[in-house]
């Protein structure tokens, strides 16, 4: 998600000098601008209005960059890309210089969203040599500051982030909106990058300091909401985890204005894993739901926009050569090699964006996963249900029994059946099945099975060298009679597979490690 934060690197530069023949379409292309960001759907109503009634090429030079970040705004990647080039074709053919770096940069991220970096390059290229030679421009120098933001945030490179704090401070000064916007930004970018180093207080400071800059000019904008949500994660390490909530909401009342599965898929897995820090179940689940649901949106929208994009090179020959150019290795390629090669990509978009869905599940498993081990045992639940027909007493004492056997590492015993518990508990089965059933709220095996199970993934985590072990052994060790059925078991209870838990589990030792080095 962190890809499509970044996108907002050049989205809040509105107001360019035009030369327009119409002053009140002049009006309302700077108030559809400066809406795009906090209320899309009105930029759009008024963006479509001109744009269906102007032939004035700096009109619709205008209109199609508003509205290609209006429905970037709402996450439509597809209505932004068709946008984008048809703006940008009327750019090439006009001497209006005043919207030429905008569109190179708009293109530069909005190009990195579906992961066509060799263009991206290329275009960031064309950035740097229009900067050179129109210096002059009224925004160059903050567009050139935006460069290197994205350069230094990509990287981590605290020592240029503060850099560029300086430079904009000495060069700009403090009035200036554009300024203050990438202030806003590079704010939130050392937040983000002091918190991942385990420093809470400085990044406090920078997150706070990016969101006073952000509503100075745009008070609840889609670009606040973004930021709130990585400041809801300061929360979550610091384990504040209701204000974390708190703040998360504000972003949801902001997401209302733009329905953008994106920002909603950000704000909901981020609520999910607060509440199940609080051992909230319902509204853990609420959320996950939720998250997997928006995350499914967003895999959607970017093949969507994938296939707009080859769709769009296709019917334009001239600029498929120039926007592959880089990616061909021989000039004597076919046009039916780059069709098969547009197919590859498409099916690799399609596959990539799968895998992701599937490794996002995967981590909420995870992390539920490893919240439990951390959990207090409930006591065994109180009789709610009809009578067993076992004494009080009795059962009350296969309770306690019960306890006892849990402390134990005796269900580790692949030979343990409930005729064996039972002689061992001095009870018959049919008592001993039904207590377990009413108070452990599962039958024999999955009572045995869920033990086995909490019992391994507790060794993983606290005995590192068990990570190294082959899973047929951890199988044999928890009391499993193959290493499929254990595998089997492991997926069926935690919703993940053992050699993925260990592959996280790996990842997380490793990144604590760094972090306390």
């Amino acid at each position: 998600m962190k890809t499509y934060f970044h996108i907002f690197v050049f989205l809040f530069f509105g107001n360019s000098v035009f030369s327009q023949e119409n002053p009140q379409v002049n009006e309302l292309l700077q108030n559809a601008e400066k809406t795009t960001f906090i209320n899309p759907d009105e930029s759009i109503r008024i963006a479509s209005q001109i744009l269906r009634n102007t032939n004035n090429a700096s009109e619709i030079i205008q209109t199609n960059l508003i509205l290609s970040k209006s429905y970037f705004a709402k996450g439509n990647l597809e209505e932004a890309f068709d946008f984008f080039f048809a703006g940008k074709k009327h750019l090439e053919n006009s001497d209006f210089t005043a919207k030429q770096l905008e569109y190179i940069l708009f293109g530069t991220s909005l190009f990195r969203t579906i992961g066509l970096y060799e263009i991206t390059k290329n275009l960031q290229k064309d950035g740097a040599h229009f900067l050179v030679s129109n210096s002059n421009q009224p925004l160059a120098l903050v567009f050139e500051k935006e460069m290197k933001w994205l350069e230094a945030d990509s990287t981590q490179n605290n020592k240029k982030l503060k850099q560029l704090l300086f430079e904009i401070d000495s060069k700009t000064g403090q009035k200036n909106k554009e300024a203050i916007l990438l202030k806003s930004k590079i704010s939130n970018s050392l937040g983000t990058f002091y918190l991942s180093k385990g420093k809470s207080d400085s990044s406090q400071i920078y997150f706070e300091k990016a969101l006073l800059n952000q509503r100075a000019f745009q008070d609840k904008s889609l670009q606040e909401a973004f930021m709130l949500v990585d400041y809801s994660k300061y929360f979550f390490e610091t384990n504040n985890h209701q204000t974390a909530i708190d703040t998360l909401k504000k972003a949801l009342d902001i997401s209302k204005s733009f329905n953008n599965p994106f920002l909603d898929y950000a704000i909901f897995n981020q609520l999910s894993q607060n509440y199940l820090a609080l051992k909230k179940e319902d509204e853990f689940i609420e959320f996950n739901q939720k998250a997997t649901q928006s995350f499914n949106s967003v895999k959607l929208k970017e093949s969507a926009a994938s296939n707009a994009i080859f769709n769009i090179f296709q019917q334009n020959q001239l600029d498929l050569k120039e926007a592959l150019t880089n990616e061909l290795v021989s000039t004597k390629w076919t046009w039916g090699s780059i069709a098969a090669l547009l197919v590859l990509i498409a099916l690799f978009t399609r596959w990539f964006t799968s895998i992701k869905l599937k490794h996002s599940r995967d981590v909420i498993n995870y992390l539920k996963l490893i919240q439990s081990l951390d959990k207090k045992e409930e006591p065994p639940a109180k009789s709610i249900g009809k009578s067993l027909g076992i004494p009080k007493e009795t059962e009350s004492l296969l309770l306690k029994k019960l306890d006892a056997f849990e402390k134990t590492n005796k269900y580790t015993s692949n030979e343990m059946s409930l005729a064996q518990m039972a002689s061992q508990f001095d009870t018959n089965t049919k008592y001993l099945s039904e207590v377990i059933n009413k108070h452990k709220g599962k039958n024999f095996n999955l009572y045995i099975n869920s033990l086995r199970i909490k019992y391994i993934v507790k060794k993983l985590k606290t005995e590192p060298n068990y990570l190294n072990y082959k899973v047929s052994y951890l199988a044999e060790e928890s009391g499993f009679s193959s290493h499929s059925s254990f595998a089997t078991v492991f997926k069926n209870i935690t919703g993940i597979s053992p050699n993925v838990f260990i592959e996280l589990l790996k990842k997380d030792l490793k990144k604590n490690k760094s972090l306390s080095a």
